[in-house]
């Protein structure tokens, strides 16, 4: 989508945006659009809706049809965000900049081309944008067309951070699960990824690797670096096998930032135990790879992540964490004084359908902060790590 002023949008001040009021070629047209403070919660969402249905585009309050300031008293970003949340489905992906003036506040509410089309509002509408103008679509091919293209992105999204199933014919008796995990990253800018990228320092990430493990591989497959951990071959008794190669603990980061990973899950045969202590093991190795490649202040250029996670059982285990620690054995004791046993005999996969957004608001709706640190914990640490046990494990 186009800057205004030519100005990334983190990197946007009120300077620039009254630079480009003046300009003679930044009337409303199909990625402008200017309210004033007395608009109406439909009139905004009506917009907001047409952008997502084409290429987005930013919806400027508080700026009259001739481009003058006039600010706000109505309109205030809780009220913006209430007004899409309650009124638009699924919710687009926006960001609002609010800026103070001599004639009141204004906001600025970016919206991004939806990769989840059609967006429809709370009256039944699916608007699309024209010109300068939002308008209803009335033509069912176009209608059709959204959907398609919905599912398109979709598969197209899957597809990339997809991990090749289980060949049963070689699963090892003692391989009762797999968990794996994939997001595809949206970024306002790119090219500061794809800098630190093309210049990462693999030496120093491998350094890091070996003061947490021995047996580890890092190799440069297209335009992907991987990253592996663990023994490739096994020896039993006088007979030696080589481990399917989708079954070790790996991870792959892309250069747009997306990644995958899969951490499989290792069960005694005789107790049908599973340690799942290595769940949070690996995914914290993962996630510590994973941020050498993201250049400063990544969080800002962040937009989204479109996510999945999924537990694919084998073999019927029980989840338990064999730890020294005394707070593990007193979390399992209690877990099954309650509950009873914990044995995972089913897959899933969160969400059931589609991707996950992970967005800004994400953190607003799990009161959570918005942090790269708290971006990386969403990311890395899902669901499932914590297999089976039904109250959440306090270490404190």
């Amino acid at each position: 989508m186009i800057n205004i002023n030519n100005v990334e949008w983190n990197k946007l001040t009120l300077s620039d945006i009254e630079t480009h009021l003046k300009n003679d070629s930044s009337n409303e047209n199909f990625f402008f659009e200017y309210k004033e403070d007395d608009e109406r919660p439909e009139g905004v969402a009506k917009e907001i809706c047409a952008f997502s249905n084409t290429y987005g585009g930013y919806v400027i309050i508080g700026v009259n049809d001739n481009k003058e300031i006039t600010g706000c008293n109505k309109w205030n970003e809780q009220r913006i965000a209430s007004t899409i949340y309650g009124s638009i489905t699924p919710i687009p992906v926006f960001d609002v900049k609010q800026f103070s003036t001599n004639y009141g506040n204004i906001y600025i509410v970016k919206v991004e081309e939806g990769i989840e089309p059609p967006y429809i509002t709370n009256k039944g509408y699916i608007y699309e944008r024209i010109s300068s103008s939002s308008c209803p679509i009335k033509d069912s091919n176009k209608i059709t067309q959204l959907y398609y293209k919905r599912a398109d992105n979709i598969k197209k999204m899957e597809n990339k951070i997809h991990i090749d199933d289980i060949d049963h014919t070689f699963l090892p008796n003692n391989v009762c699960a797999v968990l794996d995990i994939g997001f595809v990253m949206n970024w306002s800018d790119i090219s500061k990824y794809s800098e630190n990228y093309r210049n990462i320092n693999i030496d120093s990430i491998a350094e890091i690797i070996k003061n947490r493990t021995t047996t580890f591989g890092i190799s440069k497959l297209g335009q992907s670096y991987c990253f592996y951990f663990g023994e490739y071959s096994k020896q039993t008794g006088s007979i030696q096998f080589i481990i399917p190669a989708n079954l070790m603990y790996f991870i792959e980061i892309m250069a747009d930032g997306s990644a995958k990973f899969r951490i499989p899950i290792f069960m005694d045969e005789e107790s049908f135990q599973a340690d799942i202590s290595s769940l949070y093991i690996m995914a914290g190795i993962f996630k510590d790879i994973y941020q050498k490649f993201l250049h400063n202040n990544a969080e800002n250029d962040f937009i989204y992540a479109n996510r999945y996670e999924s537990l694919k059982v084998f073999k019927p285990f029980k989840p338990v964490y064999k730890t020294d620690k005394g707070i593990f054995m007193k979390y399992l004791n209690e877990h099954e004084s309650k509950y009873g046993g914990n044995m995972i005999f089913t897959s899933n996969r969160i969400p059931k359908n589609d991707l996950q957004l992970i967005d800004k608001r994400y953190f607003n709706t799990e009161n959570r902060s918005y942090s790269l640190d708290n971006l990386l914990r969403t990311l890395f640490w899902g669901y499932h790590l914590n297999l089976g046990y039904i109250a959440p494990l306090k270490t404190d």
